[in-house]
């Protein structure tokens, strides 16, 4: 079993584009289909996901780099109004075959 970040939705550009979001994990989020579609392409099988939550967007809010990533204070509460709902945390479970 794996625990991942998952896009549900596409980021805005700044987000995509920024450093801090990339070393946080979330930029470099892979669309859930895609990271599934990854899982099996690489030979695992009976791929599922057996939880699935929302990521809190409050950490992304009050984390340091926020204010550099979304461009100043009043930005944060907007980029964060823009990414609700588009990043989750996946528990996936997976099987590869030995031969």
């Amino acid at each position: 079993m794996v625990s991942d970040l998952v896009l549900l939705k596409e980021l805005p550009a700044a987000i995509q584009d920024s450093v801090a979001a990339y070393t946080g994990c979330i930029a470099g989020a892979l669309m859930k289909e895609d990271y599934l579609e990854k899982m099996e392409a690489a030979g695992f099988r009976n791929v599922e996901i057996i939880a699935e939550t929302l990521f809190p967007m409050q950490a992304l809010v009050d984390h340091p780099a926020a204010e550099g990533v979304a461009g100043g204070c009043d930005a944060v509460a907007a980029m964060a109004e823009q990414v609700a709902a588009s990043i989750a945390s996946i528990k996936v479970y997976a099987a590869k075959p030995l031969h």
